[in-house]
């Protein structure tokens, strides 16, 4: 199959993009008022379906609009013609109603659509129900979460619904006015929940495996948006004099993680105080000071979407009745094995940081990643061997400002990179559980890699803070998150979380071939990816017998050297959207595996060191001399 040609952009060695958002003005088409009744508009942005105060939207695969009108009445449109899908007894009092809707994730063979609505029956309770689309029609109703709370005054109820990459069902809930409890994790009140599909609660939610709340803290949100890479946020009502706060203003745009806290009632806006001893959780990513835009819905815009709006997170202010848009940062980090890493917007190339590494044999500065947090910590980290002692590596940790590294500080000393040659790993990744993953080589110590008590032929996993999360594996004071490893380099999460690692294989150490048998391997907590007691396919080497899983993927006695990773969304090039990539070193070519890791499918353009996609939704590679790119 015929593939575009990339083309060489700036010099690297490793690379990583970034997709952070920032305040920005907006740039809306928008219809310009006249004389007459009729508005004046662009030709891009123009009526589209008749609609009767239509609080939510939501797309089917087959390309219809499904539309709820707050009165209880779901419609589709079908680019001609609007028909009745299904209606509800909502109640519309205050700021009740048909207030969500959302399409099952899975729609193509469950055609379930879901709704969420004020009950008419009992006005301080609301529901979520699901229905079956049978020809157009609901069909099936069925209440799958009932009695959230609505309070007894007129205002707060929330009511946005939206599916996650992890295929879960996220729900808004306002603090109807009974601010106190957005802080506690005991009351649906002021939180974003989040439901399995048939309204049970996933057992890993932060606070309880029978309690839906995922993000406490907050006033009055509406609109959940998740970007490419899964991060989600939300759209949060700022105060209007309850509460002791201001009338008007403070809306905010929240970054929301498993766990986290967006502060209400302790505080407001940028972190001004209002209750409590101090400001509880973490400020918004944007707030807009005085001015009032009563945020509702939010979504990112795909790279293929309207000429100045690509890769943006766009939500509407009900006030002011304009879309509004913040822009990415959309700057590529890329590390030199030298140490100096560099950032590049598109123009210019600059300095960011530097470190002094070692590059003797396989060390250097080897490893990259963003905080899945830049919007609020700004944190950028580095893997590298020690200059100072060969012998040890460590990973660092800068804050961004201005486009500079500050602040420097060792988060994880120490780690073992052995007296010879090979063998360091050093590769980066924050997994969807937001914590860091670092690959560890066994150093020409085989044996190691079976032996939980040692660092070498590991994936290790850690807080962002470095610290050992208290869930590992081995022990809560150990990092070790898998085994069985010899030389790991790129780690990929695909979007259901799944993890992988490129893995290379025997160079005829520990009795094994001089060449061939390079693996990926599917890693799972407390895993075991058999070295040095078999490799590639299970060819047995040493010990009784084989112990561990076998890799997905083992390229048999052909040598890869296989080194970065990445899956590719469903936005990325033509061709390669949904596969595993990985860069070939011998090769110098991008390698393309199916999905689940286990088939190669074909050869890809050149690529040596490292793959990701990029905010724009092309692929980025590079080799030792400069980073490619693969358009969408």
């Amino acid at each position: 199959m015929a593939r575009t040609s990339p083309n060489p952009i700036v010099g690297a060695v490793a690379l990583l993009t970034l997709s952070a958002c920032s305040p920005s003005a907006s740039n809306q088409t928008s219809p310009t008022a006249t004389g007459t009744s009729s508005p004046q508009v662009s030709p891009r942005f123009a009526a589209y379906v008749a609609a009767d105060f239509a609080t939510a939207l939501a797309w089917s695969p087959d390309g219809r609009l499904f539309f709820a009108e707050r009165a209880g009445t779901i419609r589709t449109f079908d680019g001609k013609t609007s028909r009745v899908f299904a209606t509800v007894s909502a109640s519309t009092s205050g700021e009740r109603g048909l207030l969500g809707l959302a399409v099952s994730p899975s729609f193509q063979t469950d055609h379930f659509v879901y709704a969420f609505y004020s009950r008419a029956d009992d006005q301080s309770r609301q529901r979520v129900v699901r229905w079956t689309d049978q020809g157009g029609t609901g069909s099936s109703l069925s209440t799958i979460i009932d009695n959230l709370p609505a309070g007894n005054d007129c205002c707060h109820k929330g009511g946005r619904l939206a599916f996650g990459p992890d295929r879960k069902l996220y729900v808004t809930l306002g603090e109807n006015h009974v601010a106190a409890d957005a802080q506690r994790t005991s009351s649906l009140r002021g939180k974003i929940l989040r439901y399995n599909p048939d309204g049970s609660v996933p057992g890993d939610n932060p606070f309880g495996s029978n309690n839906p709340v995922w993000a406490i803290g907050l006033r009055n949100p509406f609109g959940l948006a998740f970007s490419g890479d899964g991060m989600l946020f939300v759209t949060d009502n700022g105060p209007s004099g309850d509460a002791g706060t201001p009338g008007s203003g403070w809306d905010e745009i929240d970054h929301v993680v498993r766990g986290g806290n967006s502060q209400w009632p302790t505080c407001y806006g940028n972190s001004i105080h209002l209750q409590g001893a101090q400001c509880v959780g973490t400020p918004p990513t944007y707030q807009s000071g005085s001015t009032t835009l009563v945020p509702t819905g939010a979504t990112f815009v795909s790279a293929r979407g309207p000429a100045g709006y690509a890769g943006d997170l766009v939500f509407c202010s009900y006030s002011q009745s304009r879309l509004k848009v913040l822009s990415p940062d959309g700057r590529l980090f890329f590390a030199e094995r030298a140490g100096t890493i560099r950032t590049f917007d598109g123009k210019t190339s600059r300095v960011f940081a530097t470190v002094s590494a070692s590059t003797s044999g396989e060390r250097g500065l080897l490893g990259l990643a963003v905080s899945p947090s830049f919007q609020t910590d700004h944190f950028v980290y580095a893997f590298y061997s020690r200059a100072d002692d060969q012998s040890r590596q460590r990973v660092v940790r800068w804050t961004d400002q201005g486009g500079t590294g500050s602040s420097l500080s060792t988060i994880i000393d120490n780690l073992p990179a052995g007296n010879d040659c090979c063998h360091k790993g050093g590769r980066l990744a924050f997994g969807p559980d937001r914590k860091l993953y670092v690959t560890l080589g066994e150093n020409h110590v085989a044996a190691d890699a079976q032996r939980t008590s040692s660092l070498r032929g590991k994936i290790l996993r850690y807080n962002p803070d470095g610290s050992v999360p208290g869930d590992n594996p081995f022990g809560s004071n150990n990092p070790v998150w898998a085994i069985g490893l010899r030389n790991p380099f790129g780690l990929a999460f695909s979007g259901d979380g799944m993890l992988f690692v490129t893995d290379n294989g025997p160079s005829g150490d520990a009795g094994t071939p001089g060449s061939g048998w390079d693996e990926i391997d599917h890693v799972v907590r407390g895993g075991n990816s058999q070295w040095p007691t078999c490799y590639g396919n299970s060819i047995h080497l040493q010990g009784a017998q084989c112990v561990g899983t076998p890799p997905t993927y083992q390229s048999g006695s052909t040598t890869l050297v296989p080194t970065g990773a990445t899956f590719v969304s469903a936005r990325g090039p033509a061709g390669y959207a949904g596969d595993l990539v990985f860069c070939s070193y011998s090769q110098s070519r991008l390698k393309v595996l199916s999905p689940d890791g286990v088939r190669l499918l074909f050869d890809g353009p050149r690529c040596q060191l490292d793959v990701k996609e990029g905010p724009d939704h092309a692929l980025y590679m590079s080799d030792a001399s400069a980073i490619y790119r693969l358009g969408a």
